[in-house]
């Protein structure tokens, strides 16, 4: 029983140490989440400029986008996170969940919610982004002007690159088949 111990002790540190890493709490093995991306954070210095960067660099902003946009407090200083993309059925809800849901059981494997910032600066960098994907940013819901919680989400419909917002109530229901294409992005520890 102390070998066993000691194994999983030795087990654990290798899965720290391997970054974006989790351990299940469903049957305890371990999986590894590799970076989707990293994305530089930073490199504006206000949501203004980076709200001009994505209209230069040809972008489309919703209306909503550019609302909760506004609400966005850049990083002062330059800096490289490491994102993971997710489907909903990959965080183990093959027929949908909730909002809600979805990021406790992305907490629990290990991710971390997104700065604000990540959905901007994603926009900018995400150039290749699959038509028709929707992506979602795992983030806390920043309150639009009409008092309704908003979260990024980058679309890639209609010819164009969007940085858009999606409602972000608790209770909103998400799947990997409505919207069509719909993938959740989450900061890895």
């Amino acid at each position: 029983m102390r070998k066993a111990g000691w194994l999983l002790s030795v087990l654990l540190l290798v899965v720290i140490l391997a970054g974006c890493a989790f351990v299940s709490t469903s049957d305890s093995a371990v999986t590894e989440w590799p970076p989707s991306m990293t994305v530089k954070l930073g490199t504006y210095v206000s949501n203004e400029a980076l709200r001009q960067a994505l209209i230069g660099a040809g972008f489309r902003i919703g209306r909503w986008g550019d609302d909760i946009l506004k609400r966005v407090k850049v990083a002062s200083k330059p800096t490289a996170v490491k994102i993971k993309i997710v489907t909903v059925a990959e965080l183990g809800f093959p027929d949908g969940a909730t909002r809600i849901q979805i990021y406790q059981k992305a907490l629990s494997l290990g991710l971390q919610l997104c700065a604000a910032e990540v959905g901007p600066a994603m926009r900018l960098q995400y150039r290749d982004q699959p038509k028709g994907e929707w992506l979602l940013i795992g983030m806390e819901p920043i309150i639009d002007s009409n008092g309704y919680p908003g979260v990024f989400n980058l679309a890639s419909v209609f010819g164009k690159r969007w940085l858009c917002s999606s409602f972000a109530f608790s209770d909103d229901f998400w799947s990997d088949f409505w919207p069509a294409n719909c993938r959740w992005a989450f900061r890895c520890p």
